[in-house]
Parts: structure tokens; C-alpha cells; sequence
């Protein structure tokens, strides 16, 4: 995975959108990330590296607890000031 010499790495997962059967993409995809981060922190700890690595998992938004008509969720608004979202 990555070498002594690499300071960077980004990696993407694509397919969160869940405005539509998020029953069964969210388990699929967390199932995804939760492979490609174990099997990441391992392969670190195993070279000796782990502790010597800053892990960073950030998402670009948040859903709402409601369910659609759709079995989605749709993107989380949050309201600004001035009353409008």
C-alpha cells in the first residue's frame, strides 16, 4: 500500500449518492470502506508505519433521517440566516 517515502495518498469512493435504495447501497459501499480501511491500517502497522501516520476519512455531506419516497435519503439542508435554505 504505501511506502516509507509516500506522504500523501487520497483515495476515492464514489456511489454514496443514496437519493434512492439507500437499504442497500450504504451497506454495500461501508462495506467497501470499512475493507479498504482495515485493510490499510494493517498493512501500516505491519511495515512498522502506523504510528507514523495521520489517517484522515471525511465526507462531503450529510443525509436526512427521513426516508424519501424513493428509499433514499435525500442531502441534509440546513437552514441559513434570514429563514431561507
Amino acid at each position: 500500500m504505501g511506502r516509507p517515502d509516500v506522504y500523501f495518498v487520497e483515495v476515492t469512493l464514489d456511489s454514496w449518492n443514496t437519493h434512492s435504495d439507500n437499504f442497500e447501497g450504504t451497506p454495500c459501499q461501508s462495506t467497501i470502506l470499512d475493507q479498504a480501511m482495515i485493510a490499510l491500517l494493517e498493512d501500516r502497522q505491519a511495515k512498522g508505519l502506523l504510528d507514523q501516520t495521520l489517517v484522515v476519512l471525511e465526507s462531503e455531506f450529510g443525509r436526512t433521517p427521513r426516508i424519501n419516497d424513493n428509499d433514499g435519503r435525500d442531502k441534509l439542508r440546513l437552514r441559513r440566516r434570514g429563514g431561507r435554505s
